[in-house]
């Protein structure tokens, strides 16, 4: 969980001494779907903890994370992913994003299929 920290504050250091393209209309959309993403796979992780028979595939969280835990990576993954894409300039933003989108998409219902749902 240190090197997560650590990571966070290298980021927000790294953006704050870059220059940063604006960004577009398209570059805020993907933003929020990718942050939309994140927010479902942190809920679905969120249930994956509280089931007995079931276990985290993340091995940067372990097969039975603390909620604390749940809570500090996915914010931090939150942040830093927007971080990166804010010190990345035209195609390389999209294609960061796109292709960040397309992972936790993926996760997202790889963890349906295993019978995780969305419950508010």
């Amino acid at each position: 969980m240190k090197k997560l920290v650590f990571f966070i504050l290298f980021m927000m250091a790294f953006t704050a001494i870059s220059a940063a393209e604006p960004w577009s209309t398209q570059d805020k959309w993907l933003e929020v779907g990718d942050q939309l993403a994140l927010a479902m796979d942190w809920r679905q992780t969120s249930e994956i903890h509280k089931l007995s028979g079931k276990h985290e595939m993340n091995s940067v969280l372990g097969l039975h994370p603390q909620q604390s835990s749940i809570n500090l990576y996915f914010l931090g993954a939150g942040l830093a992913h927007a971080e990166v894409a804010n010190v990345l300039h035209g195609k390389w933003r999209t294609a960061w994003q796109c292709t960040w989108i397309a992972i936790e998409v993926g996760q997202v219902q790889r963890n349906y299929a295993l019978g995780i749902r969305l419950n508010y």
